[in-house]
């Protein structure tokens, strides 16, 4: 009897530690979340605002150990598209990158990134 309670527990705790690892400690962002974090980093133009991707490839991915965390990296080309308020008037205007890179890491549980010059 003992022993059934014993194996039972245990198979639990190990399905329930599985899906911790599992889903818990991705070592790799969401595309969308990536999206975010490069935005958020981009030099913005004066006066611009709604910047969306246009176009968004990665081109290149590797994981990097950077002062003993372990990142996850892209090389990536993509298009912005915004809105650029001139004398006011809006309009839509692009900016075009071509292989960038950005190191992204977790702590706890959200993601941080950084524009690098990391190689892989």
């Amino acid at each position: 009897m003992l022993n059934i309670r014993l194996q039972t527990l245990f198979t639990v705790l190990f399905l329930l530690i599985s899906l911790t690892l599992i889903y818990g400690c991705s070592s790799k962002p969401p595309e969308e979340k990536m999206k975010k974090i490069i935005v958020d980093l981009y030099p913005k133009p004066v006066n611009s605002s709604n910047f969306n991707f246009e176009e968004f490839q990665i081109t290149k991915d590797f994981k990097k150990k950077i002062n003993g965390e372990e990142h996850y990296c892209i090389e990536a080309n993509f298009k912005l598209t915004y809105d650029k308020a001139n004398n006011g008037t809006t309009e839509k205007s692009t900016l075009e990158s071509k292989q960038e890179r950005y190191c992204f890491v977790k702590r706890a549980k959200v993601w941080y990134g950084a524009k690098t010059l990391v190689a892989p």
